[in-house]
């Protein structure tokens, strides 16, 4: 986990943490991809049963977090959609080394989704 100096100036762009709304991660994620912000919401299947009925679904494996590449333009954007903000540590804003990141994107592929194997890497990096 790497702290910026709070602002995102220039044509700087990292990656970021923000919070969403509980349970609406997914559809934070799809309103920033339609504008064209680049995201990744880590996630696992798991198999839930309804009224006698097994069905497999796909959940957050860290509910409220979604990881933002961001630029200063694009963080004017999010700011106007008012959907979501960025995670701070103190004062600076929480970011994510691309290392940290390509790790996290492996970490999920390897496990297949699974929440145990995740939580260990996003704990590492000061997020669960």
């Amino acid at each position: 986990m790497e702290a910026t100096n709070g602002k995102i100036e220039g044509n700087f762009s990292c990656w970021y943490v923000i919070c969403t709304v509980t349970r609406k991660e997914k559809s934070v994620k799809d309103c920033l991809e339609q504008d064209g912000i680049r995201s990744y919401l880590p996630s696992q299947k798991v198999i839930r049963l309804w009224n006698n009925r097994k069905k497999e679904i796909e959940i957050p494996v860290v509910s409220k977090l979604i990881f933002v590449y961001l630029t200063s333009s694009e963080l004017e954007k999010l700011k106007k959609q008012n959907l979501s903000f960025l995670m701070k540590n103190a004062e600076d804003y929480i970011t994510i080394s691309e290392e940290a990141m390509a790790d996290l994107q492996e970490m999920m592929v390897k496990s297949e989704g699974s929440a145990e194997k995740s939580r260990v890497l996003l704990s590492q990096m000061g997020l669960e």
